[in-house]
């Protein structure tokens, strides 16, 4: 009896060993994983490895983080559209002023032109 209850505690612990053998071995894979999808990101802008990393480990510790991430850069595009619409808005208005203020000048000659022609 004894000799069975040892070697079923031998296979518990070795089996608990191996799964928290195995579990750190995937946290470290996950955290590579992260680093090496924040250093891609940062360096060549590529959002692609948070995603796949997002998909690949969704119950991560860093799959919060990582979402987060995307969505400053998401915002940040869209900002980035918005903000080269308005200096397309302001490049055409500035352009827009300038005639008018070409169009007031001509004006206001021809406007002192004819108010020396009649007496």
């Amino acid at each position: 009896m004894k000799t069975v209850t040892a070697a079923c505690l031998f296979f518990l612990v070795t089996g608990c060993a191996t799964i928290t053998a195995t579990g750190l071995n995937s946290s470290r894979t996950e955290s590579e994983q992260f680093h090496n999808a924040i250093e891609q990101f940062f360096k060549k802008t590529d959002a692609t490895p948070l995603k796949a990393y997002i998909k690949q480990y969704p119950d991560s510790l860093f799959v919060n983080d990582a979402k987060s991430l995307l969505q400053l850069y998401t915002s940040n595009l869209s900002d980035q559209k918005k903000l080269k619409t308005c200096d397309q808005q302001a490049d055409a208005s500035k352009q827009e002023i300038e005639k008018l203020q070409a169009d007031i000048e001509r004006l206001t000659r021809l406007h002192l032109e004819m108010g020396r022609n009649n007496p």
